[in-house]
């Protein structure tokens, strides 16, 4: 976070190519505080620490600070699942970000100019986007700024490339050339070499044209986006680490497969999961879909999205006299022996159970629940099958799934969360409870 002595320092994220010499070249005139940025994505051998060493040098013979990385790019992008592309951009954002923190400048500054924006355009729209992809590339970063947050700004984009290149001429400055920006290896080369110019040939002003268009589009997406909101507000909600949404006010709306799609997007899911959602609305409960990150099940009454997590199904936890506490995915459980007092009354709190300590066999398992468990709740005397207790408590799918049991032998003594078992239970005769307590991490 930049403080507000630092708010009016720039970061220039310069890689050597002309955009972002002509900006490195107006900050200088314009005499605004700044420093010179790089990032190395070694990609292109000898050419990329050509680059490297050229920014150092214009740093050095201006006096700026100058900050630098070099970054595996391919290992990235192999480690993340990434285009090489996106890889770069991350690694670029994240660390920019983290310079711009540690040293207090309040902006970072992207070279981008408007063919960039209309090239990012087109590649939306080829590959299929909503409104706010028809945008193009905004002039600051993405959602508003608060007081002194570090924010990315885009100085040349309301310049084109063709302007850009007749000032760069005017000043007699240096740049260096991007090989791979001359290749259509890259949907966004195509564009650039082939499809634009030919649209420039059937319409000299088609570049300005389609730069209006975007402008009202921006329009027409801050009503679409105000809209969108106060929607969702009346049929989603956010508890404890997830979003609920009510199937019977989904059902009410039109176009319900588009105000799901706003909602979960942002949690890597499409707009065909979205369509196949809205279908699930009208089917058995249970169904599940699944994001990279995030999990989406249909429930009785509702629509539950929370985050994946796949890899303690099985995780089992052995807790000795001496273990005071179990972290599972969702919840940390704490143990703690103590001395009943007569004047002791078992307080009405699920997320506590007070068992009998010398009735309990040590070590005791804790664990998921499964088929078959069974166990006798509190004030029973027959069994019941904890599937049934859930299914009666109308616990949701999902939190089913993240319900414990703690076991004494091969009996089942807390169902972690819900009810002990009566075996376990505190009486008269009770001298030692052993304190169980459940804590949502959320």
């Amino acid at each position: 976070m930049a403080s507000p002595a630092g708010y009016n320092k720039y970061l220039l994220a310069i890689s050597g190519g002309i955009d972002s010499m002509v900006m490195a070249q107006l900050f200088l005139e314009a005499g605004f505080k700044h420093a010179i940025a790089h990032c190395n994505f070694r990609l292109r051998g000898d050419e990329s620490d050509g680059d490297e060493d050229f920014v150092r040098q214009y740093a050095k013979r201006y006096n700026l600070p100058f900050f630098h990385k070099r970054a595996d790019t391919g290992k990235y992008a192999k480690k993340h699942k990434l285009s090489i592309q996106m890889a770069a951009r991350e690694i670029r954002y994240e660390w920019l970000r983290g310079i711009a923190a540690e040293h207090e400048y309040g902006f970072i500054c992207i070279a981008h100019n408007s063919n960039d924006s209309v090239e990012t355009f087109f590649i939306n729209l080829l590959r299929g986007t909503g409104l706010s992809g028809l945008m193009g590339i905004s002039p600051t970063g993405t959602g508003a700024a608060r007081k002194n947050e570090i924010r990315v700004i885009r100085p040349l984009l309301s310049f084109s490339r063709d302007e850009i290149q007749t000032y760069a001429k005017s000043r007699d400055l240096k740049w260096r050339e991007d090989s791979s920006n001359a290749t259509d290896k890259y949907l966004r080369n195509r564009i650039r070499h082939h499809l634009l110019p030919l649209l420039e040939e059937m319409q000299p002003s088609a570049l300005q044209a389609i730069l209006a268009t975007m402008e009202n589009i921006k329009a027409a997406e801050t009503v679409y986006a105000k809209t969108i909101s106060h929607v969702l507000g009346q049929v989603m909600k956010k508890a404890k680490g997830k979003i609920y949404f009510d199937k019977a006010g989904l059902l009410k709306l039109e176009e319900r497969s588009l105000y799901l799609y706003e909602a979960i997007k942002e949690y890597g899911y499409n707009y065909a999961q979205a369509k196949a959602i809205s279908k699930a609305l009208y089917g058995i409960p249970g169904k599940i879909f699944l994001s990279d990150s995030h999990r989406l099940t249909s429930d009785r009454k509702k629509l539950i999205l929370e985050k994946r997590n796949d890899t303690a199904t099985e995780k089992m936890f052995s807790i000795s006299k001496v273990i005071d506490k179990a972290e599972t995915g969702s919840y940390t459980i704490t143990f703690a022996m103590k001395r009943k007092s007569p004047a002791f009354k078992v307080p009405p709190a699920p997320s506590k159970a007070y068992l009998d300590y010398d009735r309990l066999e040590f070590p005791l398992v804790l664990r998921r629940w499964k088929n078959g468990d069974k166990f006798y709740p509190l004030g029973m005397k027959e069994s019941k099958k904890v599937s049934d207790l859930l299914i009666d408590l109308k616990v949701p799918l999902p939190d089913k799934e993240q319900v414990y049991v703690l076991l004494s032998g091969r009996n089942i003594a807390w169902v972690a969360g819900i009810r002990i078992d009566n075996r376990y239970k505190i009486t008269t005769a009770t001298k030692r409870m052993f304190v169980c307590e459940l804590k949502n991490k959320s």
